[in-house]
Formats: structure tokens, sequence, C-alpha cells
């Protein structure tokens, strides 16, 4: 990732949220060795929290936590318009399909079965990183797209009207004689 003048690279920042403090320990070190700033906490209310502090980049999250499981948190910050569209790979010690399907209806964009692998969880994060890079300049081209369409829009209205209303003349004109 790169900043705003495209030459200063951004570190992704990565909010993980488990109430194991050896998991925490361990995600974070995995993530910290392959460049990412890591924020880890140990259980959801303070990961609504540290959300508002800092918008992460990408959010790892566990399902079964004290006070607000992994599945309210996601519902939380997805009915939020300022992040929704971070993306939450739950990491979980619950491997039933109906525990994945809940997740990534709740609003995850994936699923890490615990015990995880080093490998799979950077291969995740990085894929999903960037994904979540291409879907912002996306919106940011589509943006600039509009905009440009629009001052066309307004800048062709003048010339066509006066054209119009010159064919108008002339198409009255052919039509007296």
């Amino acid at each position: 990732m790169t900043n705003n003048d495209g030459l200063t690279p951004i570190i992704p920042n990565i909010l993980i949220v488990d109430d194991v403090s050896t998991n925490l320990k361990i995600l974070g070190a995995i993530l910290k060795n392959s460049g990412y700033k890591v924020r880890p906490v140990p259980h959801g209310i303070l990961a609504l929290q540290a959300t508002e502090r800092e918008k992460p980049d990408l959010i790892l999250l566990d399902i079964m936590m004290p006070d607000m499981d992994g599945y309210e948190v996601c519902r939380r910050l997805k009915e939020n318009p300022k992040f929704c569209d971070v993306p939450i790979i739950f990491i979980s010690a619950l491997s039933e399909p109906d525990d994945i399907v809940r997740a990534l209806n709740t609003g995850g964009v994936d699923y890490i079965t615990k015990p995880f692998r080093a490998e799979e969880v950077k291969a995740r994060v990085a894929t999903h990183l960037k994904l979540y890079k291409q879907s912002k300049e996306l919106k940011e081209l589509n943006a600039t797209k509009d905009k440009f369409f629009s001052i066309i829009a307004h800048d062709l209205r003048g010339p066509l009207s006066g054209l119009i209303g010159l064919a108008e003349l002339v198409t009255d004109e052919i039509g007296r004689a």
C-alpha cells in the first residue's frame, strides 16, 4: 500500500481480536514479521473502541469470546458506514460448516480454523489486503470518472443547446418554404 502521494509506503494496520493471549502473541509475531502494524485486543468491546480510534485495514476476529462474540462484533462493524468496507477474517476453533457459513453471512470475507498455520494466515491476510486496496482504488477511479462525465455533460450543454436551436430555426424555415 502507498500513501496518497503514491510514493510513501503505508504499513497495513491489522487489528487482531482474540481472548486467548497466546493466540494474540503468535498471530502478532507472524504478522509483525511480515511487515504489518499489529494491534492486538482481547475482546469485542475493545475491538470496537480500537476501530473507532484508528480504522484498521483488516481485522482477524475470533468468534468465541466473553461479553461479545465475534459474530456480534462483525455485525456492529458492518452496520457502521465508516467501517463496513474493512475486511474481516474470522479465525476460530469452530469448524462446522454452519459456523463458517454464519461467519461469512455476518460479513466476514474469509475463515481460518484453529489451529492455524502461519503460511496460511500470511497468504490470506495478504490476499485480502490486496483486494481491499484494489477496491478502494476502484471506488476512487469511479468517483473521478463520474466527476469527469459530469463536467463534460455540463460543458457540452451550452454548445449543443445553440446547435439544437439553430437546427430548429432551419427546420422552421424549411417548413415555411
